[in-house]
């Protein structure tokens, strides 16, 4: 049976960075469990992932290393498209406060943009 520990007492144990056991998390690298609000891995499989590794990185790691580098870069240039589209939003309304009936008039494209980069965006983290 599996015993599930804590990625800080993986780190202890192992004498990891954290940073190295959370890559390897995103990765799915080594199975993990999200219960009630508490992050645990599984001590077998961090384990067997520092065996396999031991033997040197593979040129497969490296290619699944870069494509999660590539799938961030992605989801970081959407969050600063909504960050920007919801900036214009609210210029929009700053300027049209003494007119609301406008902001709707020209407003209303950038509001109809930023829900369907907000529906992209959620459709694409449900594949990461």
């Amino acid at each position: 049976m599996s015993q599930w520990i804590s990625i800080e007492a993986a780190a202890e144990k192992y004498r990891l960075e954290k940073e190295y056991i959370w890559l390897w998390v995103e990765m799915k690298k080594i199975t993990v469990s999200y219960e009630n609000d508490t992050v645990s891995i599984d001590d077998d499989s961090i384990q067997q992932f520092i065996k396999r590794t031991k033997l040197g990185i593979t040129s497969e790691y490296i290619d699944e290393l870069e494509q999660l580098c590539m799938e961030k870069n992605k989801t970081s240039r959407l969050y600063a498209s909504l960050l920007n589209m919801r900036d214009q939003e609210l210029m929009a309304i700053r300027g049209q406060s003494s007119r609301p009936g406008r902001f709707m008039e020209n407003g209303g494209g950038t509001i109809r943009k930023t829900a369907i980069l907000r529906e992209e965006f959620y459709v694409g983290q449900r594949y990461l």
